[in-house]
């Protein structure tokens, strides 16, 4: 063999190695696209389907009557926000003395209630006490929808507090 023939040799194979070599990278980068697509596709199934995970649950509450602003006792209610937060649920309302003068409000009852005005329950509101001219505080208060199903409540009326039948 002379040396034509041998550099030609060596020029196929390396040509062949090459070839191969762009082959074999070919083939792996389809599999991962393929890989990475079916993972994807999985995660988004999983994440498509519908739980039946209460506690995943966040549903708010917007009848007009328990959203509205109220007065009580000089101090203004509003921003009511009323959900179901999974087996909970939490309202929450901001508290405001518009007055040019200093209110004492420990507590409130909020009472929420059917379309036939019965009381479905006294929620127990903490303004906390003194509230100088002006200040706004947010209150919050909470029960289990295992104990009560304020999704039939209609009504929020702020009284003065009673501690009586409190959840």
């Amino acid at each position: 063999m002379n040396k034509k023939e041998n550099k030609k040799g060596n020029q196929n194979k390396k040509s062949h190695n090459l070839v191969a070599l762009i082959i074999v990278a070919v083939v792996v980068i389809i599999g991962i696209v393929i890989i990475s697509l079916t993972v994807t596709k999985k995660l988004d199934d999983n994440s498509a389907k519908p739980t039946d995970d209460s506690k995943s649950e966040l549903k708010a509450i917007t009848e007009k009557n328990i959203i509205k602003d109220e007065e009580f006792e000089g101090l203004s209610f509003t921003n009511t926000v009323l959900v179901k937060d999974g087996d909970n649920y939490v309202l929450t309302m901001d508290v405001t003395n518009p007055t040019d003068k200093e209110i004492d409000v420990n507590d409130v009852n909020i009472v929420m209630a059917d379309e036939d005005g019965n009381t479905i329950i006294n929620l127990r509101g903490n303004v906390g006490g003194k509230m100088a001219a002006n200040e706004t505080r947010t209150i919050t208060s909470s029960v289990s929808a295992n104990d009560v199903d304020l999704s039939k409540a209609v009504t929020k009326t702020i009284k003065a507090y009673e501690p009586v039948n409190q959840k």
